[in-house]
């Protein structure tokens, strides 16, 4: 699974990959803080 999410990266200059330790499937119900920080970064064109 890790290989295709790599693909997925490759396709635009405007992706980022985060990897998220100790995060499970739903990472909106296990770490919404890390959710609520990417979506704080790209509204504030971080990444």
């Amino acid at each position: 699974m890790e290989k295709d999410q790599q693909d997925f990266v490759h396709l635009t200059l405007q992706t980022k990959q985060v990897m998220v330790e100790d995060s499970w499937h739903s990472i909106q119900i296990h770490r919404p803080e890390v959710v609520i920080e990417a979506i704080q970064q790209l509204l504030n064109k971080e990444i």
